[in-house]
């Protein structure tokens, strides 16, 4: 969304088109937030429709918006007829995960919020911040489009009718050896002359050569006065062979070889069960609703055979009624107490699961259940792969 001045936040927000109509999902999407000065988040984030809660704002051009819990679903002034994951809901699990505070005054009118300041930065006066997705300035109100998986958010501080800058070029280059990346427009796609990336800057083409002597992962962004500045590329500089960013080194030569004759060592029958980990919740530890963990994390032992499936399982009980959370539907579904169902997320030693909305009050059982490449299973164990939780 343009942002011209304070006293026009209703004209603007009044001339909000609506955005194009989708089914409702929850969305993985890259969110990006460029300050002034320094990009204030860069990551992955998974989201959906929610209610975001806002504090009371200042007088603004003669109104003060109060704060509150307000809905922001996609749906937001008639926008589309399905609810669904959005920009600003993006922003918010953004600011959760990065630690970093926005605000944005809610208008019931246009029911929207209007972002005004993110990690401290911005006024109620201006310059605004700005919101894209894939590039194209928001045509709508931030909980008014719906994004999709794969989809860029952006937000940017001061960018009206700057064109946002795109950084392209390889994953991975040898030390020494150049390599080229090239800097486009987000928008048109057409190549930009000036850019700095690192210590280069890009030629009429928008391209530039970049080398590095040393190994391991290398970060590099574009920028150029008048723009706004790019996403990350990430690029590893290895030569395949020295440990760099993964990859293999040469290995002295291994000690004899120790087993036991069933833990699937030196050839040998795997018997023995994997060792599932949860992590981040103390067995019988209480949480505040507002501290519940929403990202379910833990890991599995070193396992010889290899992994098949990493499963969960978590209930809620509250007094006599019970819940069983479904990872097929993504929510809590009322069950009768002492229902058991886990659901696969994946064959990972280092496994997480991001919960799609904050737990409710209740007494909780997370179960880790880890089965390994020779179809043993493990055995849950209070404070290892099962843990007892309350939240209030």
């Amino acid at each position: 969304m343009k942002h011209r001045s304070p006293a026009g936040l209703a004209a603007v927000l009044a001339a909000l088109a609506c955005a194009p109509a989708a089914a409702a999902a929850p969305a993985t999407v890259t969110v990006r937030v460029e300050g002034a000065e320094r990009t204030i988040y860069e990551n992955v984030v998974r989201t959906d429709a929610k209610h975001i809660s806002m504090g009371s704002g200042p007088n603004w051009g003669g109104t003060t918006y109060p704060g509150g819990t307000h809905p922001c679903t996609g749906t937001n002034g008639g926008a589309n007829p399905s609810p669904g994951a959005t920009p600003n809901t993006a922003l918010d699990d953004a600011a959760r995960l990065g630690g970093f505070s926005w605000y944005g005054p809610y208008d019931s009118s246009y029911e929207d919020f209007f972002v005004a300041t993110i990690a401290a930065e911005g006024t109620l006066d201006g310059p605004y911040w700005e919101g894209r997705v894939n590039h194209a300035v928001n045509a709508a109100g931030g909980c008014q489009i719906l994004v999709r998986d794969g989809d860029e958010v952006l937000f940017a501080y001061d960018a009206f009718d700057k064109p946002g800058l795109k950084l392209t070029g390889p994953r991975v280059a040898r030390p020494g050896q150049s390599f080229a990346v090239t800097v486009t427009d987000g928008g048109t796609g057409a190549p930009v002359p000036g850019a700095t990336v690192g210590t280069r800057t890009t030629g009429a083409d928008g391209r530039a050569t970049v080398a590095y002597d040393g190994t391991g992962p290398r970060r590099l962004k574009a920028a150029k006065p008048g723009t706004v500045r790019s996403n990350a590329l990430d690029v590893c500089v290895t030569t395949g062979s020295d440990g760099a960013c993964g990859s293999s080194r040469p290995l002295p030569p291994a000690p004899p070889c120790v087993t036991d004759g069933s833990d699937g060592r030196c050839g040998s029958p795997d018997r023995q069960p994997p060792v599932g980990r949860i992590a981040g919740i103390e067995e019988k530890q209480r949480f505040k609703r507002r501290d519940a963990p929403r990202e379910l994390h833990g890991f599995v032992d070193a396992e010889p055979s290899g992994l098949r499936a990493v499963k969960l399982r978590l209930t809620r009980q509250k007094g006599r009624k019970c819940w069983l959370y479904s990872g097929r539907r993504e929510r809590f579904l009322r069950r009768g107490c002492g229902k058991r169902y886990a659901f696969k997320i994946g064959e990972d030693a280092t496994w997480s699961y991001l919960l799609p909305h904050q737990l409710r009050r209740g007494r909780y059982v997370l179960d880790v259940i880890a089965v390994d490449g020779a179809g043993n299973r493990d055995t849950l164990a209070r404070g290892r792969s099962r843990v007892v939780f309350r939240v209030r």
